[in-house]
């Protein structure tokens, strides 16, 4: 049996270069020119007369050919007669039995390349996204491996430039021939660190041998002769091995540990690490079921299952005590230097009712100076829900380790050393969730806390008040909450006996759990603005088939120019109609023909939006929309799509949103693949397909003033010639290969249009994609939702790279975490809008600009903790890698918000009850992340713009966005972006660069803020 003691990521130095390049590679002839010159070849020379009746050229054509194979040097005349030039004749190559000739170009090219210090290996994006940075050891390399780098990184791009081409640039170096031909420049970008996540394990059969392994499989193929494990063990090379017999009885005094003492070996004076796995392997560590062992950190995956799962259980029925009280082995060189460690904090911060002022988690570290603490504190300042406290000495002894819930649970870890050089120690321990244990240890933490003679205080700001010491307003609040003693007793000293505990901390213990919720204002949607006219609801009503009475509907129809219209108002519907018109897009899409692309999605929105606007001038209520009387008649259309994009978004408020399904099934929108991408994608995806050269634009003309030309380009394609134009050169080319794609007819060749489907909800449509093979759900996770019981709801568990094997629909999860990222998004600008209306306070919406585009975002699901617990139960999880499973876990909860939009329409199928999923858990965690300080962003200013200020502020560098790498299809792509911002790199991913940028920005702002702190 295997048994996981810790984890350890080390920090390997890598560097980052750019790299200025030439290139040889085979350059295809246009198809045209090279016949003419395989037919000269064949008969050695020839007339002009006889090439142009072979081919049936026009004479300007054969002059035009003639004129081109010149300037390359191919033909020289002779005679009278057309010859092949040597250079030429040397060219031709037996090819597939035939004679072909073959030529090369040389090319400068340019790219960012990166290699890890120590031995000059290239890294792959794979291996370079393998890990998180946050928690990590350095590794320190010796000083020649930081000597001659632009050298180095020359001869190593010079001898693995084919490695480069197919790891790198992701090329097929079987099938395209390339070759290096020069490196022109080698200059530096940027320094970072390799992120190498390491499993340090024990086998039940030799538990005294430590055994050590990557945890990514990548990276284990990467350093496939485990090059770097002897520079790891360096660089956490242990103290020589010391007596644990005084350790081991301060540990069982304070611990009451009731297992670990029968396995003391008083002869080798240590402790019988054979004996306690043979035990734990066979089940025999066990007091009862609410007391037993631990093997191993607190943090490990299968101790935080452990512990998270019955604090779950525990935490259901809503227990007066919260915060936990984590006593740390933090002096270790490798504790905590993995991202389990925050997990399994962000797990247990999750469950406790964050309204009391206990609910905390309160991370203590013994700590002898000032200097020790600033490397604590830069070791662990990302754990953004933990409060750090400095301890004058080790609780238990100077090898032990305890989590404290009081009231709830005691654990606790004594940390034996291994016969190994390596400070890698073996954890050994126990839980227990009976009252006695957790009392009794707790009262003992007590007594000892309020002992000590003096606290340093070396993790708190300068001038301080003693209450707001996280000592004073959160460590003793949390212990006093399970001691059963008078509260004078157990702080039977004065300030100025005891300099550790304030005057100011007795009043707040008696007070530490005294808040009482307040009722929300009850207000109806009803709003008192004097200054909006009545539209007139009946005419609304006409077009909404049903209205609840409120003023949104009349603020709808107000344009900004308006004297009397409220810009902030007016903002915050058609953000809100935005938002839903998408979902409602996708969601139409998909249950016509599956995973929206961004081509149909422009269509389906902009066909929704004309809908709207022929509707509203069938009703005559285009009339009555309020405008500014200096607007322009110009300016009608766009006035015209900012009131339908805001009655939209008050129509999705106001839960009244059934119209627009109605309306979009009366409208003709069609879906295939002339619409699916841009139509030169579709031309050249066609061409690569019959192996055609691909089609080539040229501007042929220019015309008009100025500053509004407009441009003709030529597209010439398989013989076949089309003119376009537009008023920029995309737009024409586009046109161009629009009618050059009707010429060629390519629909009797491709299946999508001629299988072209009409945009439509059917009955029970949800049934037919979300079937899932051989595959149950637990029914306790669909529910949490609001998803029924007969949904076969399987498929959000699927992910995308196993959904040939398990799924119906075309993708997995994939589809329906599309659907759900838009749902949330459409929710948050619903529930911004209602909270205004609850406080009768618009300028609300100024505090909250921006908020939706931060909200979902990884900091966002990492409270989803609570269902990862239940995820991980499920069969699909233990098919996802170790570097996928933040994704999986997301991927996941954004398949169950699509799934959930779904069951909406179980009544009524075109018209969702938002207000009936708002009752449902992951709904409400959206409506209470809008009062959760950490998303919001108060400026108004979204996080690029912030980011930026900050380092003008600094006046240092800008910050610096590149794309790591996108995956996806390439009319759905998802774009990794990487920020780098005074040394700091934060990274994040989304549906478009700036969407990641943007999120990279956020994520760089919170560390800055952070680090400030």
């Amino acid at each position: 049996m295997k048994i996981q003691l810790s984890k350890v990521c080390f920090g390997l130095p890598m560097k980052s270069f750019f790299m200025d390049y030439t290139v040889s590679k085979k350059r295809e002839l246009p198809v045209v020119k090279e016949f003419v010159i395989r037919l000269i070849y064949s008969l050695t020379s020839t007339s002009l007369e006889t090439i142009q009746d072979y081919f049936g050229f026009t004479s300007k054509e054969m002059l035009a050919i003639v004129d081109d194979l010149q300037e390359e040097n191919l033909i020289e005349w002779e005679s009278g007669k057309i010859k092949l030039t040597y250079y030429a004749m040397s060219k031709f190559s037996e090819e597939d039995g035939n004679l072909r000739p073959t030529f090369f170009e040389v090319t400068d090219e340019a790219s960012p390349v990166e290699f890890e210090l120590y031995s000059f290996r290239m890294l792959s994006t794979d291996v370079r996204r393998s890990g998180s940075q946050d928690f990590s050891v350095s590794l320190n390399l010796p000083d020649e491996c930081y000597r001659n780098l632009l050298g180095k990184a020359q001869n190593a791009f010079d001898t693995n430039f084919s490695l480069f081409r197919e790891v790198v640039l992701k090329e097929d170096v079987f099938s395209e021939i390339k070759e290096l031909y020069k490196i022109n420049q080698v200059s530096d970008r940027f320094d970072s660190t390799l992120p190498l996540e390491v499993e340090y394990f024990v086998d039940t059969e030799s538990p005294n041998i430590l055994k050590m392994k990557y945890v990514s499989n990548t990276v284990d193929d990467w350093d496939e002769e485990k090059a770097i494990f002897s520079l790891m063990d360096s660089t956490i090379q242990a103290e020589p091995f010391k007596d644990l017999y005084e350790s081991l009885n301060e540990y069982l005094e304070v611990s009451n540990d009731p297992l670990l003492v029968q396995y003391w070996d008083d002869d080798a004076r240590t402790l019988n690490i054979k004996a306690i796995a043979n035990h734990y392997e066979n089940g025999l560590t066990k007091l009862n079921d609410d007391t037993f062992m631990l093997l191993g950190n607190f943090y490990t995956e299968r101790n935080r299952d452990i512990l998270t799962s019955r604090l779950k259980l525990i935490f259901e029925n809503k227990p007066d005590n919260s915060g936990l009280i984590w006593l740390t082995n933090a002096e270790s060189k490798t504790w905590g230097k993995t991202t389990d460690l925050s997990k399994l904090v962000d797990e247990v911060y999750s469950f406790f009712d964050k309204r009391k002022k206990t609910s905390k988690v309160v991370l203590g570290m013994a700590c002898e100076s000032f200097q020790e603490s600033m490397t604590l504190r830069n070791n662990f300042w990302k754990l953004s829900d933990a409060k750090l406290m400095d301890f004058p000495a080790r609780f238990g002894g100077s090898n032990a380790e305890f989590m404290i819930i009081p009231g709830l649970m005691v654990a606790s870890l004594f940390h034996a050393q291994l016969d190994d050089q390596r400070d890698i120690s073996f954890p050994v321990g126990y839980v227990s969730f009976e009252p006695k244990f957790i009392s009794e240890v707790s009262k003992k933490l007590l007594d000892w806390a309020t002992q000590q003679p003096k606290y340093n205080d070396f993790f708190e700001k300068k001038d301080v008040e003693e209450g707001q010491k996280v000592r004073n307003k959160f460590f003793m609040p949390i212990l006093q909450q399970s001691i059963d003693i008078e509260l004078n007793q157990s702080l039977n000293f004065s300030v100025n006996e005891q300099p550790g505990i304030s005057k100011t901390h007795v009043e707040e213990i008696k007070a530490f759990d005294t808040y009482e919720s307040s009722e929300s204002a009850e207000k109806s949607c009803q709003m008192a603005l004097s200054e909006y006219k009545d539209i007139g609801e009946s005419r609304l009503k006409n077009l909404t088939g049903s209205i609840k009475p409120s003023k949104l509907w009349d603020i709808a129809f107000y344009h900004y120019s308006h004297s009397d219209a409220s810009k902030m108002h007016l903002d915050l519907l058609a953000y809100a109609g935005k938002q839903s018109l998408e979902l409602i897009a996708v969601h139409l899409i998909q249950n016509t023909v599956g995973l929206a692309s961004s081509g149909h999605l422009g269509l389906v929105k902009q066909s929704l939006i004309s809908g709207v606007k022929s509707k509203l001038v069938e009703l005559g209520l285009i009339d009555r929309i309020q405008k500014g009387s200096s607007t322009k008649d110009t300016e009608s259309e766009k006035i015209e799509r900012q009131v339908v994009m805001q009655l939209i978004g008050a129509s999705w408020v106001m839960n009244q949103i059934g119209w627009l399904y109605e309306l979009a099934q009366t409208l003709d929108i069609s879906l295939d693949l002339s619409n699916e991408k841009p139509i030169k994608m579709v031309l050249q995806e066609y061409a690569q397909s019959k192996k055609l050269q691909i089609p080539q634009y040229d501007v042929v003309a220019t015309s008009g003033p100025q500053h509004n030309q407009v441009f003709s380009v030529q597209c010439n394609f398989n013989n076949k010639i089309t003119v376009g134009n537009g008023n920029s050169k995309k737009n024409a080319s586009e046109d161009a290969a629009r009618k050059l794609y009707k010429n060629l007819d390519i629909s009797k060749s491709t299946t999508h249009n001629s299988n072209a489907q009409k945009i439509c909800i059917l009955p029970n449509d949800i049934y037919k994609w979300t079937k899932c093979k051989s595959y149950r759900v637990h029914e306790d996770i669909v529910q949490l939702f609001g998803i029924p019981k007969e949904i076969k709801s399987g498929v959000a568990f699927v992910p995308a790279r196993l959904w040939k094997e398990y799924a119906t629909s075309d993708g997995g999860n994939k589809t329906l975490a599309q659907l759900g990222v838009q749902l949330q998004q459409a929710i948050i600008s619903r529930e911004l809008i209602i909270k205004c209306i609850e406080n009768d306070d618009w300028s609300i919406g100024e505090v909250y600009a921006g908020v939706s585009r931060e909200l979902v975002s990884d900091e966002f699901y990492s409270e989803f903790n609570w269902l990862s617990t239940l995820i991980w139960r499920e069969p699909f999880a233990r098919l996802i890698p170790p570097e996928e499973q933040g994704s999986y876990i997301m991927s996941v909860i954004k398949a169950l918000y699509g799934l959930s939009y779904l069951s909406m329409f179980e009544d009524n199928d075109c018209a969702p009850d938002i207000e009936k999923a708002m009752a449902y858990r992951p709904f409400m965690l959206i409506r209470e992340s809008l009062n959760n300080d950490k998303y919001i962003n108060k400026s108004g200013k979204d996080s690029k713009t912030q980011l930026q200020e900050v380092a003008q502020h600094l006046k240092v560098p800008l910050p610096i966005y590149e794309i790591t790498q996108t995956e996806g299809e390439q009319h759905n792509l998802v774009f990794k972006v990487k920020c780098s911002f005074k040394g700091q790199i934060t990274f994040a991913e989304g549906a478009s660069f700036n969407n990641a940028s943007q999120q990279a920005a956020l994520v760089m702002l919170q560390k800055y803020k952070r680090k400030k702190e």
